[in-house]
């Protein structure tokens, strides 16, 4: 007799999405019910009956999001309205839950000390996992003030240290050592960074056509959710500083104007104009389709990593191993160290428009490029972050 695993997604953009299916994936053909708790569960139960329908009747899903309004007492709501969707989910299937995986643990930590207790006390009446993204106060290379530092790792180590916590996920190495130092009695899993990578056999019209555009140039690109902490801003303005007959620029996906500081706004919308240029293409708005997002990243040479502000792990990272990409990262954190670890590209200072120019142009160089290609050890990170490392690890969390 198989579990009953209720997954819980609050958020349905990019990764997340992606990540949900994959884990849903995974568990109903280990023979188990899942209930899929997410903010668009007609996308999720279309998913299911058109690539696991010989499932579906292990197969529940209902509706639950995180509330936008930044009320004082939102955290609490969405555990009490957490709780109540998996009562009803258990009385309309007529199955018990046994453990609760909370797929974006993040965005259900309490904004306050006071609530953590609350939470705890009441809503939290479940066994369950979750996988904890950004636990940015148990990291020691990430800057904070002492006090800020100390009170969020009070708020979440109420909610980690209950009971019914089983074990948490993390996607990174310096994340893990900091919260098994904070939590030795808990049960902290090093999480593979697992994606999507099938190819989209609808995008050969489009893929071509970027490729007849670049014509011999390398095409270096910047694919994905392109918030203000991918570094879009230097990106666009590597452009201008490169000779248009050395590469041609790739930027695709979903451009949130409204979240870059609004003294870059100007600039932002400026840059955007040269997209019809002939040394670039942009091709802006959300990619539903994750094998969309495989070709467009499979057709580049080079791609653009370099995030702002950003300490952790990333699916594209994974995705440049599988489709043996060379990479640009920022200097520092965790994805610089897995790239130098691994020789999958190359890195600059953050946020530094020279040091991003001059690693487009040391990577042009074709020479540089070749030898690169020849040390990146692809397979070797793949191996590390692949679908059978993903089910090791997610049975072992599942079954505790």
């Amino acid at each position: 007799m198989g579990r009953v695993v209720v997954l819980v997604e609050l958020k349905w953009i990019g990764h997340y999405e992606t990540q949900l299916k994959l884990f849903v994936g995974i568990i109903l053909k280990w023979g188990w019910k899942v209930i899929v708790l997410c903010p668009e569960p007609q996308v999720m139960e279309c998913w299911v009956n058109e690539n696991l329908s010989e499932y579906k009747e292990k197969f529940y899903v209902s509706h639950l999001a995180e509330d936008k309004n930044k009320h004082f007492m939102k955290s609490i709501n969405l555990w009490r309205k957490l709780q109540d969707c998996i009562h009803t989910a258990e009385r309309t299937t007529g199955w018990q839950v046994d453990i609760v995986f909370l797929v974006w643990l993040d965005g259900l930590m309490p904004g306050s000390l006071w609530q953590s207790p609350v939470i705890r006390g009441y809503f939290m009446t479940y066994p369950w996992v979750g996988i904890y993204f950004f636990p940015k106060a148990y990291r020691s290379d990430i800057y904070m003030r002492w006090s800020q530092r100390v009170r969020h790792r009070e708020r979440s180590k109420v909610i980690l240290k209950s009971l019914n916590c089983q074990g948490i996920g993390v996607l990174d190495e310096d994340s893990y050592r900091g919260l098994l130092k904070e939590l030795d009695k808990k049960n902290i899993f090093l999480l593979p960074d697992v994606t999507d990578e099938q190819l989209s056999d609808g995008a050969a019209d489009q893929v071509r056509a970027i490729r007849q555009r670049a014509g011999n140039r390398p095409i270096i690109g910047l694919i994905g959710v392109l918030d203000p902490r991918k570094g879009v801003l230097n990106f666009l303005r590597s452009i201008a500083a490169i000779d248009s007959s050395q590469c041609f620029f790739l930027l695709a996906g979903r451009l949130s104007e409204e979240r870059e500081p609004p003294k870059d706004r100007e600039e932002l919308r400026r840059l955007l104009m040269l997209g019809n240029n002939e040394n670039c293409y942009f091709k802006l708005g959300y990619i539903s389709d994750a094998a969309m997002v495989n070709s467009l990243v499979n057709s580049c040479d080079i791609l653009y990593l370099a995030y702002e502000k950003f300490y952790y792990s990333s699916g594209l990272l994974t995705k440049a191993a599988v489709f043996k990409k060379l990479v640009i990262v920022s200097k520092k954190y965790s994805m610089a160290k897995r790239v130098e670890e691994h020789k999958l590209g190359v890195a600059a200072a953050e946020g530094s428009l020279l040091e991003t120019v001059e690693a487009i142009k040391y990577l042009l160089d074709e020479d540089n490029r070749n030898r690169l290609l020849a040390q990146a050890e692809f397979d070797r990170y793949h191996h590390f972050h692949c679908l059978p490392m993903l089910e090791q690890t997610l049975y072992k969390m599942l079954t505790l």
